[in-house]
């Protein structure tokens, strides 16, 4: 069991650590090892705010 504040479905098959997000584009989610996955467009807002919520929480 993941934690659901730590971590985000960004694809169906895709599960990131917010953590180790560094940028969230249109369409592509970079990580800090530079890799980019794809980010589903139905899941690109949630993403945004629940990034937003772990950074101010984690900050």
């Amino acid at each position: 069991m993941l934690s659901e504040q730590s971590f985000f479905r960004i694809h169906k098959s895709y599960v990131v650590n917010l953590k180790h997000i560094r940028n969230i584009f249109k369409d592509t989610v970079t990580l800090e090892n530079g890799e980019e996955l794809p980010l589903s467009r139905h899941r690109s807002k949630e993403l945004r705010q629940q990034f937003l919520s772990y950074m101010k929480e984690n900050i």
